[in-house]
């Protein structure tokens, strides 16, 4: 496992005041934090490859038409009939990177995207 460090002091001492009157630990309050931000920066990433498939549909209709697509970048980086296929070659190729993997129609349809978390959170209201 690779140790990171945070590079500013008065930023670990902020972390370590918030965490004291939060009741937890500075280590708990930033593994939470980033694992927010990751949350949000692949909602946002695979955004942007959406309307980057609705942008390429006209073209990728006449190419890849009932295949899967992987979209990275904003570009076709891989196609397959198999989608599961198509997920492995992406994973193997792109680790964990967020891929946007979508079945080339006659019509492009865009739906919002719901993310599905194991975690918990306490909101109040």
């Amino acid at each position: 496992m690779d140790i990171l460090t945070l590079q500013r002091p008065a930023l670990v001492e902020r972390l370590k005041q918030v965490a004291t009157d939060e009741k937890t630990t500075a280590e708990v309050l930033l593994d939470t934090a980033v694992g927010e931000f990751l949350d949000k920066w692949v909602s946002q990433k695979l955004q942007a490859e959406t309307n980057a498939f609705a942008n390429l549909h006209p073209q990728l209709v006449l190419s890849y038409l009932g295949h899967f697509v992987a979209i990275h970048h904003g570009k076709v980086v891989d196609h397959d009939v198999d989608v599961r296929a198509l997920h492995l070659r992406t994973r193997q190729k792109f680790g964990h990177m967020p891929v946007l993997l979508r079945q080339v129609t006659q019509s492009v349809e865009l739906r919002d995207l719901v993310f599905r978390s194991p975690r918990l959170e306490y909101t109040q209201r």
